[in-house]
């Protein structure tokens, strides 16, 4: 296995582990990360909600910190 293939299971085993609600977010231009690997991410949470931000990249929360906010504030109200 090679340590790429190891980081990734241990990674994925941790994430399983992860019983609080999370909100897991996610700019549709984000050049580090695909959006299906984010995607199976927050599967693996037991309580997360997937938020996708149409016109960010990296950082929605600074790219769109209105619909940042307001998403947040819904998630904390569920």
């Amino acid at each position: 296995m090679s340590i790429t293939s190891n980081i990734i299971f241990y990674f994925t085993e941790f994430v399983k582990k992860i019983t609080i609600p999370s909100m897991i977010c996610y700019g549709k231009y984000d050049m580090n990360r695909k959006m299906d690997e984010v995607s199976e991410i927050s599967k693996l949470i037991q309580k997360s909600e997937f938020v996708l931000f149409d016109h960010s990249g990296h950082c929605p929360m600074y790219e769109e910190p209105d619909k940042f906010s307001l998403e947040f504030k819904n998630f904390n109200n569920e």
